[in-house]
C-alpha cells in the first residue's frame, strides 16, 4: 500500500465581478470550479498541493467539497499588499496537528 501525492493547477484567476470578470487567466472559470473537486477526488490522492486557487472563497468552498476525503487542509493567506494571495492549498487525508503554509526557510 503506497501514498499518492500530487500537484493540481486549477487555474482560477478572475478579476473582477463573477458575471463581467475584467480578467480571467483561463476561459470559464466558475464552470471549471465547480468540477474540481469531483474530478480530484476521482484521482484520488492522499496529499495534493493545489495551485492557482484564487481567492479565500474558492479555496473555503473546495477545501469544503474535498473534507470527506482530504479532511486536513492549510491554504495561503491574502494581505493587504498581495490581495490576490498565492492561491495554494494543500489538503490531506492524513492527520496534522496544526496544518499550515509557510515559505520555506520561515519555519
Amino acid at each position: 500500500m503506497g501514498l499518492t501525492v500530487g500537484t493540481w493547477n486549477v487555474g482560477l484567476l478572475q478579476v473582477g465581478p463573477a458575471r463581467r470578470p475584467l480578467f480571467q487567466f483561463a476561459p470559464h472559470v466558475d464552470a471549471r470550479s465547480a468540477v474540481q473537486a469531483e474530478l480530484i477526488l476521482q484521482a484520488g490522492f492522499d496529499v495534493l498541493a493545489i495551485q492557482e486557487c484564487f481567492g479565500a472563497g474558492r479555496r473555503t468552498r473546495l477545501g469544503d467539497e474535498l473534507a470527506g476525503h482530504l479532511g486536513v487542509a492549510a491554504t495561503s493567506p491574502a494581505s493587504r499588499l498581495r490581495p490576490l494571495d498565492a492561491g495554494l492549498l494543500v489538503a490531506s487525508r492524513l492527520e496534522s496537528r496544526a496544518p499550515s503554509l509557510a515559505p520555506l526557510g520561515e519555519r
